[in-house]
């Protein structure tokens, strides 16, 4: 996909970026996760085990794609004789930072998305339940304490099914936000597009599962009282 996709990016943003080049370097970074996601199987294993494998592949995919696009895109402008819009050593460097950055999405995404198909897939003993068996119970206190993670109080307490909410939805949350934002930095960077209201969505939803911590820990402590 990369190496199909980059070289049309290339052409289409000449002289300048086009609606056409700026589309296509959406593809470019969002395709390849999409497409792992929806064809990678499901790891055996709870959903802890299940979300780093996918981060741990997610992260591997990410630098191979940014890898490559940063050798064929360098190859273009050789074969074109275009110089480089910087020097060679600083251009080499931000492509190095943009492959990192780009494994670190990658894995984040992955992780979130089988994290949420799991939740709404998998039947719950199969899933965040098992992190728990075996365990014995625990107080009100340490469930909180869990609840730092959305929902996850609720399944150490023996409560899914009340759970389950909470973690999906700050799960989802995350999810869209990353999205959101990464695709508001690349209309604004690639485009040149004013993007502050899609930044400032992106952001919000990003820091709302803090939101959900607070309504979480407030919800096992009524569960608790009634």
């Amino acid at each position: 996909m990369v190496i199909i996709l980059l070289p049309l990016h290339f052409l289409t943003e000449r002289p300048r970026p086009t609606a056409l080049s700026t589309a296509l370097v959406l593809l470019l970074f969002f395709l390849p996760p999409a497409l792992a996601a929806v064809r990678l199987e499901f790891r055996a294993g709870n959903l802890a085990s299940q979300s780093l494998g996918y981060v741990r592949f997610g992260a591997m995919l990410g630098l191979v794609v940014g890898v490559v696009g940063g050798l064929e895109k360098a190859l273009l402008h050789l074969v074109t004789g275009e110089p480089l819009p910087i020097s060679p050593v600083l251009w080499s460097g931000i492509a190095a930072l943009f492959a990192l950055s780009a494994g670190l999405a990658y894995g984040v995404m992955l992780g979130l998305v089988r994290g949420a198909q799991a939740l709404v897939g998998a039947p719950l003993p199969n899933s965040v339940g098992s992190l728990f068996a075996g365990v014995p119970p625990v107080s009100r206190w340490s469930g909180l304490l869990y609840s730092l993670i959305p929902g996850l109080g609720h399944f150490a307490l023996g409560w899914p099914a009340r759970g389950r909410p909470f973690l999906l939805a700050a799960i989802v949350s995350g999810l869209s936000g990353l999205v959101i934002g990464i695709a508001g930095l690349i209309l604004l960077v690639e485009g040149g597009i004013p993007t502050l209201p899609i930044l400032a969505l992106g952001a919000a939803l990003v820091i709302f599962p803090v939101a959900l911590v607070l309504l979480s820990a407030l919800d096992l402590l009524f569960l608790q009282r009634s």
